[in-house]
């Protein structure tokens, strides 16, 4: 009797390889936040998993986009209660 090796499994298709971020309901609801702001929240997620060290200038360049745009959403999302930034240790 031969013993049936187990094998990997993966995802066919390749958009999923890289993993998912699953964002709140409650927040793509938010009529009073911007797309803009809802789409870097949802990377603030993606990264916040990956890295414990998520500075405004980081997400302007891991999103090709420049600091005064990050700035208005991080604005936006602080004002929202959903990010903060972090103490000083």
């Amino acid at each position: 009797m031969t013993k049936n090796k187990s094998k990997d499994l993966i995802f066919l298709d390749p958009t999923m390889r890289d993993g998912l971020t699953s964002v709140p309901n409650s927040v793509l609801k938010l009529q009073t936040l911007s797309l803009e702001s809802k789409a870097l929240f949802s990377i603030f997620l993606m990264l916040t998993w990956r890295s414990d060290k998520i500075t405004e200038s980081y997400l302007a360049e891991f999103t090709g986009s420049d600091r005064k745009k990050i700035r208005k959403c991080v604005i936006e999302l602080q004002q929202h209660r959903l990010i903060r930034e972090a103490e000083a240790i």
